[in-house]
């Protein structure tokens, strides 16, 4: 499914405000590639992700133009207060350990396709781990940026500063090193295997000044009902293909068997409760490879032939004759379309 639920929906905001107001790209632009950012501050609001990339697409080839730090422009202080019920539960947590335990929680469901974990490695040695799969393509280094950023600026709400040891970036800079090594107060390493944030496993226990262990508790029970909510928003169809979706972007193609399975039901019960939608298992399949194939042509520079290869297909000519079917058109014309729309806006 081509869709994630924002969760860092003020963080995305804020961002296009400070590259709208850095002439980076206009609202109009924005309007144009379906991001408004009013819609991005509502929590509950399912944002186009490929329109996210597109964005972040057009904004970086203008940021390296005047070299503007574009996953770190946000200023360092924070106002969590503003960022609905995850900044209070933030706020209200104990220490450090728990605001990661709650953010590790919630960032699978909010965040499909891209996972957070905390590694203890001894009794001294911690890291935040960040991985992202193909959903999140291009734009995966400046989210990345964007992400470890808002954790550091966390130093407001602690009783002291959390002291990073280093960030690992497993992309390229975008822009000057010293900068990053000046924003985030630490060495920055780029090209690395992992995104990783290294700190003392002792910082785990610096406690917060605002901490309330009653309020922390009611709003992670109201956080894990919103959740709930969200899927309840969902029909049957958006949830396979979400499932679907999520490991077809990890080049795991899930049959009929595997993906009911998943779902607790047998075959036959599952596809009927497709069929009460109008909706195959093999409609989703293709409709989702069919979605994943637009980004990539839109968004990468992948040949023909490796998205092909990335979208299960066994030959290029079976992908042609699914993609003109699909669009009415080849891969290659599909491609200069989108480059000459990307022209434009520049």
């Amino acid at each position: 499914m081509n869709k994630t639920v924002n969760l860092l929906a003020f963080t995305v905001a804020t961002f296009f405000e400070d590259i709208i107001n850095n002439n980076l790209v206009t609202l109009k632009e924005l309007e144009q590639l379906n991001v408004n950012i009013h819609q991005l501050r509502d929590e509950s609001n399912l944002v186009p992700l490929h329109a996210f990339v597109s964005a972040c697409e057009v904004a970086r080839s203008r940021a390296k133009i005047i070299n503007f730090p574009l996953g770190i422009c946000p200023e360092r202080e924070a106002n969590f207060a503003d960022k609905g019920l995850l900044g209070f539960a933030v706020i209200a947590s104990e220490n450090l350990g728990d605001v990661i335990a709650l953010v590790t929680k919630i960032f699978p469901v909010f965040f499909p396709g891209m996972s957070y974990k905390l590694i203890i490695s001894s009794s001294k040695d911690a890291c935040i781990e960040l991985e992202f799969s193909e959903y999140y393509e291009t734009a995966a280094d400046i989210f990345c940026e964007m992400i470890v950023a808002e954790m550091r600026r966390f130093d407001t709400y602690f009783e002291r500063v959390i002291p990073l040891e280093s960030i690992h970036f497993t992309h390229s800079p975008n822009f000057i090193k010293e900068d990053y090594k000046r924003y985030f107060n630490c060495p920055v390493y780029f090209n690395a295997k992992q995104n990783q944030i290294h700190f003392p496993a002792s910082a785990l226990k610096i406690v917060t000044k605002n901490r309330d262990s009653f309020t922390a508790e009611l709003l992670e029970t109201q956080l894990e009902l919103k959740m709930k909510s969200l899927y309840k928003g969902l029909s049957f169809v958006q949830l396979v293909e979400k499932y679907w979706g999520e490991h077809a972007s990890n080049m795991k193609f899930m049959t009929l068997n595997e993906t009911s399975k998943a779902f607790n039901m047998t075959p036959r019960t599952f596809a009927r409760q497709l069929h009460k939608e109008n909706k195959t298992f093999k409609q989703i399949c293709q409709s989702v490879r069919g979605d994943m194939v637009e980004r990539w042509l839109s968004n990468t520079d992948y040949s023909i032939g490796e998205i092909a290869y990335r979208a299960g297909f066994q030959n290029s000519n079976s992908f042609h004759r699914f993609f003109k079917q699909l669009k009415g058109q080849t891969p290659s014309d599909f491609r200069d379309v989108c480059n000459q729309n990307k022209s434009e806006l520049k």
